[in-house]
C-alpha cells in the first residue's frame, strides 16, 4: 500500500482553494465590466405664461397660436382678442356687436309695426299710422324693406362675427412674425429724378438680402 506523504496532499488542497479564489476573482471582473445603460434624462418642461392657467395654450416661446386663436373666437367674439392679450381691443369688438345687435332689434320692430299696420288697413281698422294717411301701398312697400334690413343685419352679425375671428388670427400671425434687421425683403422710401416733370419723386424701394 502507497502512502502519500501530508505535506502532498497540504500542497493539493492550497491548490484547490487557490483555483476557487482565482475563478470567483475573473467572474467578478466580468460583471463588472459590463456596462451599465445610459440614464436618459428627462427634458425640462418649457414654462408656458398663461392669463388664465389651465385655459389658454401658448406655444413654447409664449406666443398665441393662430388655429387656438380662431377656435377661441368663434366660441365668443372678444375672446381671442384676450388670448392674443390685446384686451384694449374688446371694448371696439363689443361695441361692433352691440351696434349690430341694435340694427337687428331696431329694424324688425318696425318691420313688425307695419306688418300689422298693414293688416289692420286691409281690414279697414284704425291703426297707429291712420292719421299719416298711409295707403296699403305704402305700408306694404315699408314693410318689405324692414323685413329687408332686418335680413341684412343678419348677415351683418355673420360678417362682424368672422371680422373678428380673422382679425385676432391675422394678429396672432403678427406676433411670432420676424421683425429683426435680418429680414430676406425691406421696404424703404426711395427717391429719383424725373428727366420729363424736371424735379425729383418720391417712390418705394423693395430690397432683397440673398446670402
Amino acid at each position: 500500500m502507497m502512502v502519500i506523504p501530508n505535506r502532498i496532499i497540504l500542497i493539493k488542497k492550497l491548490s484547490l482553494v487557490f483555483g476557487l479564489l482565482l475563478s470567483l476573482s475573473m467572474s467578478a471582473q466580468r460583471n463588472d465590466s459590463i456596462p451599465e445603460p445610459p440614464k436618459v434624462e428627462a427634458s425640462p418642461k418649457v414654462k408656458v405664461e398663461t392669463p388664465y392657467p389651465g385655459f389658454f395654450v401658448y406655444d413654447e416661446n409664449g406666443n398665441p397660436i393662430p388655429k387656438k386663436t380662431v377656435t377661441y373666437s368663434l366660441i365668443l367674439p372678444g375672446m381671442g382678442q384676450a388670448y392674443n392679450k390685446k384686451w384694449w381691443k374688446l371694448p371696439f369688438v363689443y361695441g361692433a356687436m352691440g351696434g349690430i345687435i341694435y340694427a337687428i332689434d331696431y329694424n324688425q320692430g318696425l318691420y313688425r309695426q307695419f306688418r300689422t299696420a298693414l293688416e289692420l288697413e286691409l281690414q279697414g281698422q284704425p291703426h297707429e299710422f291712420t292719421e299719416l294717411g298711409l295707403s296699403s301701398t305704402t305700408l306694404r312697400s315699408l314693410r318689405d324693406n324692414y323685413d329687408r334690413y332686418t335680413q341684412l343685419s343678419y348677415m351683418g352679425v355673420i360678417l362682424v362675427y368672422g371680422v373678428i375671428a380673422i382679425e385676432s388670427f391675422v394678429d396672432a400671425h403678427l406676433q411670432s412674425f420676424d421683425v429683426s434687421d435680418d429680414l430676406s425683403l425691406r421696404v424703404a422710401p426711395d427717391f429719383q429724378w424725373d428727366p420729363v416733370m424736371g424735379a425729383p419723386t418720391m417712390g418705394v424701394r423693395f430690397v432683397f438680402n440673398i446670402e
